[in-house]
């Protein structure tokens, strides 16, 4: 499938850059951890799995998505799917519990004029938004920070029209490389475990067909699954089960 010809606002340079340490996940809520990243965050994806994960989405699912509309990034972090969206002739609002994230996304979409705003939600699983408020909704690597990922599916569904696009990216249970790196991290204190650190706080990771009845339950239908790994080959993943499975899921239409 080719390439959205038209600009992503994303800057992926080779050169790695410096990151600063993980904080700790002792005593801290996912929101209070990410809140600790947010100067850095949109730095990770200039480089490695970050990176890559990026080029997925750009490539991968940016083509299966309607090309216009309003669309809602439900835990947007600094909004680096945000901008894609807007980007590729979206307007997008993104949310985010972390009023740190929020207001770094709001620096960065600037030279979008407009067309991606962020505000802060207290939580996905209780949007403040009237029903059927967007054409299209994005929740990247969110839900298996909650407690209620169900309910938080079963939000995103209702804020979407009808016969609107869902996509949710969650951790495959099966996962090899989470596996390994939930192992590395027993080894080590949260501070020296790096990367693999947030482990500690992913309390989700869900099968194919277990989404799958999830989504069936929040009134959608999964129309596309696709799987990333920073390290797996696509061709392998018959064999080794992704990190990330990625739901393109749709809202049926008003008869």
């Amino acid at each position: 499938m080719p390439v959205p010809s038209r600009p992503t606002i994303l800057n992926l340079p080779r050169c790695p850059a410096v990151l600063p340490p993980v904080p700790s996940t002792d005593a801290l809520d996912p929101v209070a951890y990410h809140e600790a990243l947010a100067a850095d965050w949109d730095r990770r994806y200039q480089r490695g799995s970050f990176a890559r994960r990026a080029c997925f989405f750009a490539r991968k699912i940016l083509p299966l998505l309607p090309p216009a509309g309003h669309w809602l990034d439900a835990g947007c972090g600094t909004g680096t799917f945000s901008r894609m969206l807007a980007a590729d002739n979206r307007t997008v609002l993104g949310v985010d519990a972390s009023v740190a994230m929020v207001e770094e996304g709001r620096r960065l979409a600037e030279p979008l004029g407009g067309r991606a705003a962020f505000e802060p939600v207290a939580t996905v699983e209780s949007l403040p938004f009237p029903d059927a408020s967007f054409d299209g909704v994005i929740c990247l690597s969110v839900l298996e920070y909650l407690a209620k990922p169900q309910a938080a599916l079963d939000e995103l569904a209702r804020v979407l029209r009808p016969g609107g696009v869902v996509v949710v990216s969650v951790p495959h249970r099966h996962s090899a490389v989470r596996a390994l790196q939930r192992a590395m991290a027993a080894f080590r204190q949260p501070r020296q475990a790096g990367g693999v650190a947030y482990l500690a706080l992913s309390r989700f990771s869900v099968a194919p067909t277990a989404f799958a009845d999830m989504a069936a339950d929040a009134g959608l239908t999964v129309s596309a699954r696709l799987g990333f790994d920073p390290v797996v080959p696509g061709a392998m993943q018959v064999l080794v089960a992704p990190s990330l499975l990625y739901f393109v899921c749709r809202k049926a239409s008003v008869a």
